[in-house]
């Protein structure tokens, strides 16, 4: 009986490292650095500055996720996803859910494409009324960093990098290529 309980102990044991083991190299493994600050704009000219600064992330269980922080119109947005600092502590269960949901959306070499919808303040506020709400998609496509951004405050969508109108509307041309090629695949 004592030898059973042992081997039982080891067995869960060696599971338990090797999940740890494969769960941390796929977080260490997909995780990208963005820093920058760059100038957006929409198709009727009006520009914006945001500010990123953040790692993208993606992992066995959580679905495509970023950390750290996006400044848009002067406020600062945290993402709270985080498995162990979430407000919601959201269960293993959802985020696998959100990560299947999430499938199609990839890193890689030529593409990234990242969509975060629900922002916090650094006071850890969910920030959903009008005004504070933000969807930004960053696209890597091409070996190009491009960016979506739709405020959700004045229903504008911004496209950068982009000074003025006619830069905007070349960057959209591009994001719908982006989408177009890869619904085709």
């Amino acid at each position: 009986m004592k030898n059973r309980i042992i081997t039982i102990t080891i067995i869960v044991a060696i599971i338990a490292a090797v999940t740890i083991l494969v769960y941390t190299i796929a977080a260490n493994k997909y995780s990208i650095p963005v820093k920058t600050d760059m100038n957006v704009c929409s198709l009727s000219g009006d520009t914006e500055t945001i500010s990123l600064d953040f790692t993208i992330e993606n992992n066995l269980i959580d679905p495509l996720h970023y950390k750290g922080k996006v400044i848009w119109q002067g406020i600062t947005h945290i993402d709270y996803y985080s498995r162990f600092f979430s407000p919601e502590r959201k269960s293993i269960f959802f985020r696998l859910n959100e990560r299947f949901k999430l499938s199609g959306f990839d890193l890689s070499p030529d593409y990234i494409a990242f969509t975060h919808r629900t922002f916090y303040d650094e006071s850890a506020r969910w920030r959903a009324e009008i005004g504070h709400q933000v969807k930004l998609d960053l696209i890597y496509y091409n070996g190009e960093r491009y960016l979506n951004v739709f405020d959700y405050g004045t229903d504008i969508e911004y496209y950068g990098p982009a000074e003025n109108a006619a830069e905007a509307q070349a960057v959209a041309d591009i994001i719908t290529e982006y989408y177009l090629s890869i619904m085709t695949e």
